[in-house]
């Protein structure tokens, strides 16, 4: 049997319920719980690791920087350089773990098409602002650190970010 295919909660139940690991020869009776709860509580500790990642990156593009593996585990994000409306929807609907954005060194570019964060049709996004729904849901966020030029904030931007706090 290879073990290699397995999670790491698949094996610990395997081993829970097998006479293949038996250990006791070797061990207190005590032994083999303790150990399944140290291999429990390191696989608890490894879905709380935070991941940091900086980037420089042109308005548009900053799907591109990232690994699909990157997108789903990055924690905290800086970002340098150019954004625009696809950006910021890349950030709500691909970045599921984000809890710490920094875009102090941003500009943000104006955007028309299809490609931003309002669903529903062609829009018209202006330089300088922070698009419509560019944050919504993104309810695990607890710190955004808007860029310096930033003269407009449109509707429902920052709408059910629950975990959000005030500087």
């Amino acid at each position: 049997m290879d073990l290699r295919k397995f999670t790491l909660t698949e094996l610990i139940v395997f081993w829970d319920n097998s006479d293949i690991f038996d250990i006791q020869p070797y061990a207190t009776p005590i032994m083999k719980p303790v150990i399944l709860l140290v291999l429990f509580f390191f696989q608890v500790l490894a879905g709380y690791t935070q991941v940091s990642k900086m980037v420089n990156s042109t308005a548009g593009n900053l799907e591109k920087e990232f690994s699909a593996d990157e997108l789903k585990s990055v924690t905290n994000l800086t970002i340098q350089g150019t954004m625009d409306a696809r950006d910021f929807k890349t950030i709500r609907d691909k970045m599921p773990a984000l809890t710490f954005l920094d875009l102090k060194s941003v500009a943000v570019n104006a955007y028309t098409g299809f490609g931003g964060t309002v669903y529903y049709s062609q829009q018209g996004y202006p330089a300088n602002t922070i698009p419509s729904r560019a944050f919504s849901d993104k309810s695990k966020i607890n710190t955004i650190i808007l860029p310096e030029g930033i003269v407009s904030i449109q509707d429902y931007a920052f709408i059910s970010c629950k975990s959000l706090k005030k500087p």
